[in-house]
């Protein structure tokens, strides 16, 4: 049931279909900042499908600076939390406990910024 409710909001190459879930354009600084940087390319990264997603982004604007979907009108924020040979929802996936112990670092120092400084405060 949840693959047909999908399928009618994203095509099968990946483009939002339904006018009002799409984000607006990329701004032109979070272009400029993604001009330059390369997706996947290591020894052991997944292949990057260039047909699958927005047309007219680049991989990297496809994977970083595009959010597919937006949450209560906040643009979501992406946040890695695995590697990219670890099959992530694959039959065989796995996680590594020390890539574990190092995301949780880093969403615990994010959401203690956040707590500290919250976007109200400077108003």
């Amino acid at each position: 049931m949840l693959a047909g409710a999908l399928a009618t909001l994203v095509d099968s190459r990946g483009r939002i279909l339904v006018e009002g879930l799409r984000p607006p354009a990329l701004p032109e600084p979070v272009a400029a900042a993604l001009a330059d940087l390369t997706v996947g390319g290591g020894d052991g990264d997944p292949e990057v499908d260039t047909d699958w997603g927005e047309p007219g982004l680049s991989p990297a604007e496809r994977v970083f600076g595009w959010n597919t979907l937006e949450v209560l009108t906040l643009p979501t924020v992406w946040i890695p939390h695995s590697h990219p040979s670890c099959s992530q929802h694959a039959p065989d996936e796995y996680l590594l406990g020390s890539v574990a112990r190092e995301r949780l670092r880093i969403m615990a120092g994010l959401f203690w910024d956040l707590g500290e400084h919250p976007p109200d405060a400077d108003r």
